[in-house]
C-alpha cells in the first residue's frame, strides 16, 4: 500500500475504488491523494489569490498571465498537485479565473466540475476559483 501511495496521482487512478467511504479514506492511498491534493489545491490557490490581489493594488490590473504575476511576486508560485505543472490562469473582463485540473488530471480549460466530487469515476471538469466570485 505505501509503494502504491507514492505513484503520482493518474497512476492511482488505475486500482479498483474502494466502496466504504471510511476504509476508502483510511487505507485507499487513492483516496487520501486525493484528499491531501484537494487540500492543497484549496491552500494553493489562497496563496495564488492573495499574490494577484497584491498585484493588482500595484499595478491596477491582473497579470496576463502567471509567469507574469511570478516575476512581480519574486518568488516560486505553488504548482497544482493533479498535474505537477502551473495552475490554470485567465484574466477576464470581470477579473481572473484560477483552476486546477482536478481529480481527472485533465485540463478541461476552466471547467468546473458539475458533479459530486468524491464520485467515482473521479468527475471531469477543473476546480475553477473565479474573482470576483461569480454565484449561479
Amino acid at each position: 500500500m505505501l509503494e502504491e501511495s507514492r505513484k503520482p496521482y493518474p497512476q492511482m487512478l488505475k486500482t479498483e475504488p474502494v466502496t466504504h467511504w471510511i476504509a476508502g479514506t483510511l487505507y485507499s492511498p487513492r483516496y487520501s491523494a486525493a484528499w491531501w491534493n484537494y487540500h492543497q489545491v484549496v491552500r494553493d490557490q489562497v496563496r495564488l489569490r492573495l499574490a494577484l490581489r497584491i498585484y493588482w493594488l500595484k499595478y491596477e490590473s491582473y497579470p496576463e498571465d502567471l509567469v507574469e504575476l511570478q516575476s512581480a511576486v519574486e518568488e516560486p508560485l505553488p504548482i497544482d498537485p493533479y498535474a505537477h505543472q502551473a495552475y490554470g490562469y485567465r484574466r477576464t473582463d470581470a477579473g481572473f479565473e484560477l483552476w486546477s485540473v482536478g481529480p481527472d488530471a485533465n485540463d478541461d480549460d476552466g471547467q468546473p466540475i458539475r458533479k459530486r466530487y468524491w464520485s467515482w469515476p473521479p468527475p471531469d471538469g477543473d476546480l475553477v476559483v473565479a474573482w470576483p466570485l461569480v454565484t449561479e
